[in-house]
This record gives structure tokens, sequence and C-alpha cells, in this order.
């Protein structure tokens, strides 16, 4: 099967204005690209080198990571090569992330788990955005007391992640509330 034709919600070019601050001042950004996975019958979204962005980025190589203005300099300079930036949380403590899929329509209308969610998220002061697919959305938190690992359901399309496993995150700016 032939990759299909995906229309990205692409991150603007004011991200880091759409983005709480705390998670802008992190250097954890990446650009990344979007490569068909035939086995998978999806995208699959690789983290590529802010330094060399034509290259692979191991999500424990801490050291080649960079701010998030490196990160969309990269992406920018490499239209339609890459798609985007993303965030690593590999040995992160102190945020956690939460991974909602296949749970929003087109016009970013979540179901009704995932507003549920989403809420609970927003009224604790998270971050919440939809996902580059359009049909899923992204939730980062900052929390100190957290002391758990990383948690998924891929039957519901729910992952938490707190940091304990090797994980990259897309991010898109496109932000989710009761007013958007």
């Amino acid at each position: 099967m032939s990759a299909p034709e995906h229309d990205w919600l692409l991150p603007p070019a004011d991200l880091a204005q759409r983005l709480p601050a705390w998670l802008v001042a992190l250097p954890r950004w990446a650009p990344w690209a979007a490569v068909w996975n035939v086995k998978r019958g999806k995208f699959d979204k690789l983290p590529k080198n802010p330094h060399r962005p034509m290259y692979g980025l191991s999500t424990t190589t801490p050291e080649k990571w960079a701010g998030l203005d490196r990160a969309q300099r990269a992406y920018a300079a490499h239209p339609g090569a890459l798609h985007g930036v993303g965030f690593c949380m590999t040995g992160l403590q102190g945020v956690v992330a939460v991974d909602l899929d296949r749970c929003s329509a087109r016009d970013g209308s979540p179901t009704p788990w995932a507003r549920d969610v989403l809420e609970r998220a927003l009224a604790a002061g998270g971050y919440c955005e939809r996902s580059p697919s359009g049909t899923g959305f992204r939730i980062f938190m900052q929390d100190d007391e957290i002391d758990d690992d990383d948690w998924c359901n891929h039957e519901v399309g729910l992952e938490v992640y707190v940091g304990t496993a090797p994980r990259f995150l897309t991010v898109t700016g496109h932000p989710w509330g009761p007013a958007t």
C-alpha cells in the first residue's frame, strides 16, 4: 500500500508565542518528518537532528536536541521534507504529556471522552492542542509530584508519558479550549 496524501496541521510561525513559556524554555526540541510505515498502515513521525535536519535523531541523545527556535528554523528550511517540530520527553521529570488518538473530527471537535480529559487538563493548568493529523490531541502539564511510569491504552487511543521511556511528541501550536 502506498502512502496516502495527507494534509498535516502545520505549526505556525509564531509557535513560541502559542505555547506555555515553561515548555518553550526546555531545550528538548527537534523537527520531524512523516514517513509512511507500510506494515502499520500509518505515518510514523520521525524526529530529525535539528543541527543536521536530513539525519535522524535518537530520543536518547540529549546533546543533539535543541531549543525551539533552532528546531523551527530547521523545519522552515526544509519544506516538504520536514513536517513540523516536536518535543523529547526522555528522562524529563516534572512534565506529563498525554496523547489522545482518533478522538476528533476534522473540525477539531473532540469525542465526549476526549472532551472530558481535555477539560480536566485545562482545569489543572495544562496546555491542550490539536495533533498534526487533526484527529487527536496533545496535552502538556507541569507536575512535580508524579512518580509513576508511562501508561498506554492503544485500543482506546490514550497514552500518558512521564519521561520514564524515550518518547518524542509532535507539537502543532493549534490550541484547544472552550474558546477555540
